[in-house]
This record gives C-alpha cells, structure tokens and sequence, in this order.
C-alpha cells in the first residue's frame, strides 16, 4: 500500500494540485463528478464543464442511448470561475500547512523513537563486546549473551522499521512542501491579477489565462493574446 502510494505520487506532476484543486471548485454541480467531466475555457474566459457520454447515460433513466450535445453542461462566468479558484486557493493552503505542521511533529517523533532504538543497539553492543572480550569471562555468563544477542537482534529489527516510517513520513513532508509552493504561487498570482484595477482589458485576460493555465489546458489563443497585450505593447 505504501510502496503503490509513492509509486502514484511519483508519476503526479507538482502543478497536478493545482489542476486537481481547480476543477474541483468549478464542478459545483454534484451531478458533475470532477473525475467524469471536461472542462474547457470559452473566449471571453467562460468556463464550460460538460459531463462525460458514460456519466450521461448512466444519469438517463431510460436508458436510452445518449446523442453528442445532450450531456449536462454547466456555463461558469469568468469572474465567478475566478473568484471560485480563488477561494479553493486559499482554503487548501490552510489545508497543507495545517498538513505540514502535523507530518512534521509525526516524522520527529518517528525520529526521536529511532534515536532511541540505536542508543539501546549501541548498548547491546558495548556489552555484547566486553563479555565476549574479557579472558574467562564467557564461560560463566553464556545466558546473558544470549539474552543481550536476541535484544540486539530486536532492537536493530525495531529501529530497521522506526527508520522506515521515518522515511516514509519525511517523503510525505517534501510532498506537501511541493503542493505549498505550488498553492502558495497561486494565490500569489491570483492577489495580483485581483489587484488590477476592474476596467483594465489585462484583468480579463490574464483572469483568462490563469483559468486555462489552472484547469490543465493549453489556448493558442489566450497565449498570443496574452504575449501582444504584455511584450508587445
């Protein structure tokens, strides 16, 4: 289970949270799964979310076969999509840091256990050796080094498994540091797009851009329109 997690975090992309966030927010319907519909951005920056061919049929009751153009569409306004992604922004940024804080705490107790694991191994150890070294000694205490070899044996299979979880928990805490940033550089984004004055035409368009960058598309359009109103004005 461990060894599947890391393998699908792998594969995700850092800006994954943010297309994952996005869409989430815009798929308000709860007809809409996220996971079943498209999303694309309309000129002008409308946002249209349309379910996929299988959500509609198994929606219809008859049964029937559905035709293209009969699945469910929802119509965002760019300024409400805006301020949808917006407010998802920083909600989740509450979320990861709240996350962050408490894999931080777990990975240094994790630590902490480790830490106490070899101190006990080291030990073991120092008295393992002074038994074995010592002429004469061996002899009169062979339980005891039997005991002192099977702890050290536990022990070192305990800490193998503290170090582990400790692994396993700074990985999740590099994770979220990635999501962070990720989030982080959004909601910076959009304070600054919100910051333009409201009748400026490069609100509207980089409100645009910020919507097909977010939901995981790419616009020919918006980015040409975009590099003439910014470098080649």
């Amino acid at each position: 289970m461990v060894a599947g997690y890391w393998r699908l975090r792998a594969q995700k992309s850092p800006e994954a949270v943010i297309k994952i966030l996005a869409r989430r927010a815009l798929a308000q319907d709860k007809v809409l799964r996220m996971s079943n519909a498209a999303f694309a951005v309309e000129e002008g920056g409308d946002v249209v979310v349309v379910e996929s061919m299988k959500q509609a049929k198994s929606r219809s009751r008859t049964k029937r076969s559905v035709l293209p153009g009969q699945e469910k569409r929802i119509v965002i306004p760019r300024q409400e999509a805006f301020e949808c992604i917006a407010e998802a922004a920083q909600d989740k940024s509450r979320q990861l840091r709240e996350k962050f804080y408490r894999y931080h705490r777990q990975t240094w107790l994790w630590f902490l256990g480790c830490a106490v694991g070899m101190s006990g191994v080291i030990i073991n150890s120092v008295l393992l050796a002074l038994l074995i070294l010592i002429p004469g000694i061996f002899h009169y205490f062979t339980p005891t080094l039997l005991t002192l070899l099977i702890a050290d044996a536990l022990s070192l299979l305990a800490v193998a498994l503290i170090f582990r979880q400790t692994k396993a928990f700074c990985q999740q805490v590099d994770f979220t540091v990635e999501d962070m940033l990720q989030v982080d550089w959004l909601c910076k984004t959009v304070k600054d797009i919100a910051a333009i004055p409201l009748d400026s035409p490069t609100k509207e368009l980089l409100q645009e851009v910020l919507l097909v960058r977010s939901l995981g598309g790419e616009n020919k359009r918006v980015v040409k329109e975009y590099v003439k109103a910014v470098y080649l004005k």
